[in-house]
Parts: C-alpha cells; structure tokens; sequence
C-alpha cells in the first residue's frame, strides 16, 4: 500500500520493505537478507482489484489520511496512472463501488 502510495504520488519516501496481502494466514520469513511480511487484508476489495490501475490507487488511497486528501492530489495520481478516459471511468466506477472512506469517494466524484 505504502509503495502504491508513492506510484502514485500521494507520499515521496519509497518505502523499505515489501508488504505483501493474502487472504489467508499473516506470516513473516527470511529469504536471504530480506525479510517478507505478508498479510491478512481484512477487506477484499484490495485484493479484488488486484494490479489494476483501481487497484493500485485503492492501495495508495487506504494508508492515507482521508479528510486531509486534497481533490489535487487524487487528479495528479490518476494522472500517473496515464489513462485513457474510458479507463478512467472504468476505475472510476470500480473505486466508487469498494469500501473506500466517503471523503475519498466524494473527491472521485469531482473527478
């Protein structure tokens, strides 16, 4: 979610590890030096949305701080993304219909 976040230009520090969600037990293990934490998503629509653009925007949009998302800041995430304008409207729809908190989905509509 963190790095999602920085894709899309919601936060400027790269995060320095991975999180990885499931829908199955939350674990932690070493491969090497790197140590892989994946975890229980509470909340599917993450998950559903997979690695589409909706996708990644839902991800950034859930560890940020709703009431204090600016409409500009979404605009220039989803320019990021380089969408065309029906894809857009395509992650528009599928955005407005996840459980996003109501302040992020009023801003989407003024998209």
């Amino acid at each position: 979610a963190m790095e999602s976040a920085y894709r899309v230009g919601l936060q400027t520090q790269m995060p320095l590890r991975k999180i990885y969600w499931t829908n199955g037990h939350s674990r932690k293990f070493q491969i090497g030096n790197e140590l892989i934490e994946v975890r229980k998503r509470q909340n599917q629509s993450g998950l559903l949305l997979s690695n589409t653009p909706a996708g990644v925007l839902y991800r950034g949009l859930s560890v940020f701080e709703p009431r204090s998302l600016k409409l500009q800041q979404l605009q220039t995430a989803c320019e990021r993304l380089a969408l065309t304008e029906n894809e857009r409207a395509k992650m528009k729809r599928r955005l407005l219909n996840s459980d996003l908190h109501p302040c992020v989905q009023q801003l989407l509509i003024q998209l």
